[in-house]
């Protein structure tokens, strides 16, 4: 595969398209770049309108979406007490 072309979408949301040997591309990878929980909540839906409006409108048969979309794990506040089948504190 070569690449066909990058656009910047957005700030946030960039296009690579990749094709094979002809004219049509054959894969398009979205690279997104999510706002942090600190943005304002419309930013954030306004973000992923954009990346939903972007993925409809591209006709490629193959699409990906990566980057980094800021998700937070929860801690596990449950600590254990001495090996694995000791009680919980």
């Amino acid at each position: 595969m070569n690449i066909d072309s990058y656009e910047s979408l957005t700030t946030r949301i960039g296009r690579l398209r990749l094709r094979r040997c002809g004219s049509i591309p054959a894969l398009t990878i979205f690279v997104a770049y999510a706002p942090t929980s600190s943005y304002e909540e419309e930013q954030m839906e306004a973000f992923y309108k954009d990346l939903e409006r972007l993925y409809r409108e591209d006709h490629t048969f193959f699409k990906v979406i990566v980057g980094e979309f800021n998700a937070h794990r929860a801690y596990n506040t449950e600590h254990r007490a001495g090996g694995t089948n000791a009680g919980r504190v």
